[in-house]
């Protein structure tokens, strides 16, 4: 073995050692790092604002959001057959209950009516001839009878005829405005067609959800306050019109206001707005921004933080009144409590807060 080759394999052996040994020592000083860093995780702390709660007085006034509906609304189809021969309406056009919006070709049933009239007349003639000849003894029951029967088939086929005659003229059934007419002169129109909507709203309904204990502070025909949001200006006196006597998977029930609708600023079935309650009650109440809230009114929620070590806890709360952007905690909430205004779409159960002025 020459001396150079030594040389080179006593070098590659050196290295290795060295190599093996400082990989030895990071491999165990990155194994002491992961152990230091089990021992000490990192805690996240999420930023918050809060508020102490406290008791206030507040009035048993409340205020809620509804919908405005039309006072009657109808679709309506024909009761006949025909082709329509003349329109009186268009969509947007006001009409009176009775009001003919179209003609239906009734040329053949004035035709038949004639004929029909002119039957029934002799009908008529021949049974109180044949009374007055029964009296005398002149003919007999069967005779009568068959009379009597013939003078019954023409009366009515008189009043079907008279009837069609009638429905050859389409009028609305109520009052409203023509929606979705669904005519067009020409246009041939059968039994159970739908001829057009009519939409009352003379006067207008309103539509709101209450909680359980805003339903118990109302009555049938008590008074409430309402205003559309396009006529946030404008007052519009509402009457109680119907209760809900169950409430929905909400836990909220339906009430219904009557309202007269105005001719300078008219109400549109669709449009939202909100109705004030007044109650004259006042009382001692714990209330939070509706924001505070979680999970929504059917199970709702806040976070509670410890004052002691900054932890976030869920607690479930029973509202009560909402007044404009704040409601009231029945139960869940004690004064004191510091509860979590904002921030708390990004916490759970257990997280650590800090509370950002």
């Amino acid at each position: 073995m020459s001396k150079n080759f030594k040389i080179i394999r006593n070098v590659t052996i050196a290295l290795v050692v060295i190599g093996f040994v400082v990989w030895k020592l990071s491999s165990n000083k990155a194994e002491k790092e992961e152990k230091t860093a089990l021992a000490n995780p990192v805690v996240t702390v999420f930023p918050v604002t809060v508020l102490t709660a406290k008791s206030e007085i507040i009035s048993g006034d409340f205020t809620v959001s509804g919908t405005f509906l039309p006072f009657r609304e109808l679709s309506f189809v024909s009761e006949t057959q025909g082709r329509v021969v003349s329109l009186m309406v268009e969509n947007g056009d006001v009409v009176a209950q009775g009001q003919v919006i179209a003609q239906l070709d009734d040329e053949q049933v004035k035709y038949d009516l004639t004929l029909a009239e002119a039957v029934y007349q002799k009908a008529e003639d021949d049974l109180n001839r044949f009374k007055t000849m029964s009296q005398q003894g002149a003919v007999t029951k069967q005779q009568l009878a068959d009379i009597n029967l013939n003078y019954n088939n023409a009366k009515n086929k008189l009043n079907t005829l008279q009837r069609m005659a009638r429905k050859s003229s389409v009028v609305a059934p109520i009052a409203g405005t023509i929606n979705n007419l669904k005519l067009e002169v020409g246009s041939y129109l059968a039994p159970g067609s739908l001829v057009a909507e009519i939409v009352d709203v003379s006067r207008i309904k309103m539509m709101v959800k209450l909680s359980d204990a805003e339903i118990l502070k109302i009555k049938r025909g008590g008074q409430a306050e309402v205003k559309a949001d396009l006529f946030s200006d404008i007052k519009f006196k509402a009457s109680v019109s119907a209760l809900s006597v169950k409430a929905d998977a909400a836990k909220k029930y339906d009430v219904e206001l009557l309202i007269e609708n105005s001719e300078k600023n008219p109400v549109k079935a669709g449009m939202t707005g909100v109705a004030s309650f007044k109650s004259g009650e006042e009382k001692q109440a714990i209330m939070i921004p509706k924001n505070c809230l979680l999970g929504g009114v059917q199970n709702p929620s806040v976070y509670i933080i410890n004052a002691k070590d900054t932890v976030a806890h869920v607690m479930p709360v029973v509202i009560g009144l909402s007044v404009e952007d704040r409601v009231e905690v029945i139960r869940g909430i004690n004064v004191g409590d510091i509860v979590v205004v904002s921030g708390q779409l990004n916490l759970n159960e257990g997280n650590k807060v800090e509370v950002i002025k």
